[in-house]
């Protein structure tokens, strides 16, 4: 599919899931605003809009990523099925400090094999990594992306920025160039006032 480059950004739709309290809305925060905002642990979907620059993609040179942060919780977990349609990117986030949460992601992952489209975009963020060691090693995190065929692995601190940046970068650059979108495709912002935008330059 030939993109317009010159054109208005092209909306993709960008899913943060993981277990409770891995730092997800935190993600979110640092994603978009770039900046730490420890608060309570969310308890319904809410997102962010973020116009991104990518002057290197060969297809897109600037998009618009709405990022959608999901509740965590389990009774909440029927409520995040409808938004895997039309996700273009899945930002899966685990808590580096606690391994339950890393081994509750085969949950997450049987759940994006049901309901997402195969050409979706997955990235496994280990976040956290301000609180010390991870009770995860590197290679059974690189091993699970390479099991389930995810596009990269970064570990991340929403809280001091570390990584965010290069995982951000990294699902910007995939969904411009893989997730081809049309006017059908295109996720429209939610029947609501629109969130506070950020610039995000990743060049």
């Amino acid at each position: 599919m030939q993109y317009d480059t010159n054109s208005s950004p092209t909306n993709f739709k960008i899913l943060v899931i993981g277990e409770a309290g891995v730092g997800k809305t935190c993600l979110l925060t640092r994603f978009t605003e770039d900046k730490f905002d420890d608060q309570e642990p969310s308890t319904s979907t809410n997102f962010k809009v973020i116009d991104v620059d990518i002057p290197e993609s060969t297809k897109m040179k600037n998009i618009k990523l709405e990022i959608y942060d999901t509740a965590g919780q389990e009774r909440f977990r029927i409520l995040t099925s409808s938004f895997y349609r039309k996700s273009c990117g899945i930002f899966l986030v685990f808590d580096l400090t606690d391994e339950t949460s890393f081994k509750n992601l085969t949950n997450w992952a049987r759940d994006i094999t049901y309901y997402a489209s195969p050409k979706c975009v997955v990235v496994l963020i280990g976040n956290k990594s301000d609180l010390g060691d991870s009770k995860t090693p590197k290679e059974e995190a690189d091993e699970f992306v390479n099991d389930k065929s995810y596009k990269s692995y970064f570990i991340c601190s929403a809280k001091t920025g570390d990584g965010c940046k290069e995982a951000l970068k990294c699902m910007a650059l995939e969904v411009a160039e893989t997730c081809a979108v049309d006017d059908n495709d295109t996720v429209p912002l939610e029947n609501k006032k629109e969130p506070k935008k950020s610039k995000c330059y990743l060049f």
